[in-house]
């Protein structure tokens, strides 16, 4: 085979190559992606979940506040109770006038826990609306995160099946390659990524947009060899002169 058809198939070789790692590249992304996107959504459900807990344990804590009022204010009532007693039986204008000044502070002890439970109600009832709805919220996050899951799951399945069918295809592909230019061209993929070989632009390498020698130019058209960029390693090759038809020999 004449050296520039040689290095034509070379070139080919390696832009196939090169469309096979950035779609597979593209699949290893969203493989990656996909675990990233559940964790995501399952935090954003989750955290429906801890408001569904937080005002659960508001409402338990509410509840027992409210329980300690009611003791309190069945102490001030019973104490009122005793008092009241003792009133009737009172000897003397200065003990009738304590006792009246014990039960006037009482009841107004006992006003205060009133008060405090009418509060506290009012507190629940709003508290516990609030729950009703974040658990209703929280239900249709469950079914859209449950759904989203089982979307990207299998998302993630098709994504490895492709992933292993195109390692496959780069396998084939590279067994036959000349072995200088797939080291040079994987080199520079692990440096750099997937654009290991790129067209010149205005005689400048498209990777990293250096100026490219007058000699090295000439070597890229006429393809006679395999030419890297300087600056970034990159394999080059002219479009204008790849595809064009040549007698060379």
């Amino acid at each position: 085979m004449p050296l520039t058809e040689s290095v034509r198939r070379t070139l080919k070789d390696l832009l196939k190559l090169k469309e096979v790692d950035q779609d597979l590249q593209r699949i290893r992304n969203r493989c990656t992606e996909c675990p990233s996107l559940i964790e995501k959504h399952k935090r954003d459900y989750e955290s429906e979940g801890y408001l569904v807990e937080a005002k659960t344990n508001a409402i338990a804590d509410l509840k027992v506040e409210m329980r300690q009022r009611e003791v309190d204010l069945k102490s001030c009532e019973e104490r009122i109770a005793k008092l009241s007693a003792q009133l009737l039986e009172a000897s003397t204008n200065q003990e009738y006038a304590a006792f009246q000044d014990q039960i006037k502070r009482i009841n107004e002890e006992k006003g205060e826990y009133e008060t405090q439970i009418l509060e506290t109600m009012d507190q629940l009832e709003s508290i516990e609306t609030e729950l009703r709805e974040a658990k209703s919220e929280h239900a249709i996050r469950e079914t859209e995160f449950n759904e989203l899951k089982s979307s990207l799951e299998s998302d993630l399945t098709q994504y490895q099946a492709e992933a292993v069918e195109l390692e496959k295809k780069r396998t084939d592909l590279i067994y036959n390659f000349d072995p200088e230019a797939l080291r040079s061209y994987e080199r520079v993929v692990a440096a750099l990524g997937s654009d290991g070989i790129v067209p010149i632009e205005s005689r400048n390498c498209s990777g990293c947009y250096m100026a490219i020698t007058s000699n090295d130019y000439v070597k890229i058209c006429a393809m006679k060899e395999i030419v890297l960029c300087k600056s970034c390693q990159r394999i080059l090759y002219s479009p204008e002169f790849l595809d064009r038809e040549t007698s060379d020999s």
